[in-house]
């Protein structure tokens, strides 16, 4: 509790309107300091349980993974880009080079004849030659080609074997050597492609920065990606096979309901219709409806790609497929119409799409292995081979 006790008599302070009142000193125990500080760490608490159940829930976890997605292609942009544009302008001022000495070759070559043709048209002129002599020693022109000859080839030896090892460090690394290939977009594409262990090969990092980096954010992404396809995942699952039981209980009450109530009592309708609502509980999805989903997402993505990369539909659905299976052969990547520059909402829609379908892939699989294990059991059952409550009883 505080305590309030008064300062010596001589102790007073003036208020505004020239009183005097005496000042008072608040005593604060120690068991205040501590129920104080015992209450600040409990906000302290519930304020870190909040943040972890919003972080760490399905729809938190989903948007860290793009918001760390969109981190990559931010540090990945930074690292990459710099490092790119001075290889392309190392690669220009290389071919401006070429074009500089090839030209001065020219001047040289050019001038150097001009020069030996007029001193020997002059030694004709003053020697009184004959144009059949002229001819004769026509050689003395003719043989300087030859040395311009063998200093362009030598020019252009050097210029194509440096291109040929540029040319071939780029297709060794998928890379084009004349365009920027690391832009926000495909950053964020190549993030996206790291946690998610597809790795399209189609980019690759060439700077030490960038490979370290590149280790860090797997490193922290990955598990953070199978997190969020794991609980996303069984989220979707379970929505599913609820929705599922749903429509599929209120077709058969809506084809059923006439027959049920002239045969049936009114005691039995009620026995029947919760054991609909029993068997709810523990329908599982047949393997065809959860295909029909997962194709029909994919065709989704066929139609998309199609329209924005000018693929064919078949490319299209294939790209999808591999993508989402994590198999990545990186034959089809997006680039053309999705990792233009100018298109950055294209590509941030393009790795949701890409991330979301991996979410309802992990949901598939999910639904089928639940399936399969429910088929096995009920065959197990049949043949006597699981044992039931009954037999334990």
């Amino acid at each position: 509790v505080f305590s309030k006790e008064k300062y010596h008599d001589g102790d007073s302070k003036q208020t505004i309107d020239g009183s005097k009142r005496p000042v008072y000193r608040v005593n604060i125990t120690d068991d205040e300091i501590s129920n104080e500080k015992a209450t600040r760490k409990e906000k302290c608490r519930h304020c870190l349980r909040v943040v972890s159940k919003i972080t760490f829930s399905q729809l938190g976890l989903g948007g860290l993974v793009v918001g760390y997605v969109i981190l990559g292609g931010l540090i990945f942009d930074a690292i990459e880009s710099r490092h790119e544009l001075k290889r392309l302008e190392e690669k220009e001022l290389h071919r401006q080079s070429f074009v500089e000495q090839l030209y001065t070759l020219a001047y040289r070559e050019f001038n150097r004849v001009l020069n030996n043709t007029f001193e020997l048209k002059y030694a004709l002129w003053r020697g009184g030659w004959s144009r059949h002599d002229e001819k004769n020693d026509g050689w003395q022109i003719d043989v300087e080609p030859h040395i311009w000859k063998k200093h362009v080839d030598d020019e252009l030896l050097k210029y194509f074997h440096a291109e040929e090892k540029s040319q071939y460090l780029d297709e060794q690394n998928q890379q084009s050597n004349t365009i920027q290939v690391w832009t926000f977009s495909s950053a964020m594409l190549y993030a996206a492609t790291v946690i998610t262990t597809i790795g399209y090969g189609n980019i690759t990092p060439k700077t030490t920065e960038g490979k370290i980096a590149t280790m860090i954010y797997a490193m922290i992404g990955i598990p953070l990606m199978f997190m969020c396809l794991t609980y996303t995942g069984d989220l979707l699952a379970d929505a599913f096979i609820s929705g599922y039981s749903k429509l599929v209980n209120f077709i058969i009450k809506r084809l059923c309901r006439g027959r049920i109530k002239k045969v049936l009592p009114l005691s039995s309708r009620r026995s029947f219709e919760q054991s609909d609502s029993d068997d709810e509980e523990k329908r599982h999805v047949p393997i065809v409806a959860t295909l029909a989903v997962l194709a029909l997402y994919i065709a989704m993505g066929a139609l998309l790609f199609a329209q924005w990369e000018s693929w064919h539909v078949l490319d299209g659905a294939y790209f999808c497929f591999i993508t989402f299976t994590t198999i990545g052969f990186g034959d089809l990547v997006p680039g053309k119409g999705t990792l233009n520059e100018n298109k950055a909402g294209k590509a941030a829609m393009c790795s949701i799409f890409l991330l979301f379908g991996m979410i309802v892939m992990a949901m598939s699989f999910k639904l089928m292995q639940d399936e399969i294990i429910s088929k096995f059991r009920a065959i197990g059952k049949r043949f006597g081979l699981v044992k039931t409550h009954n037999d334990h009883g």
